[in-house]
């Protein structure tokens, strides 16, 4: 009886964590969620890349 209470009580642990980790993964793994994140790598790469192309202050030629 102990040992089918133990195991009742593990299985019951079990279910209650896949629950969890699986309503976690249903929020990351959402549509918009995912949009979101391909947006933010792509504005990144392109601000990243507008930082490297653009020459700074004091760069370009001297007008005097």
């Amino acid at each position: 009886m102990i040992k089918s209470l133990f195991w009742l009580m593990v299985g019951a642990a079990g279910a209650l964590e896949l629950n969890r980790w699986t309503s976690r993964q249903k929020n990351r793994l959402r549509v918009s969620s995912m949009t979101g994140g391909l947006l933010e790598v792509a504005n990144r790469r392109l601000e990243s890349n507008r930082r490297s192309s653009t020459p700074g202050p004091g760069s370009g030629p001297v007008s005097t």
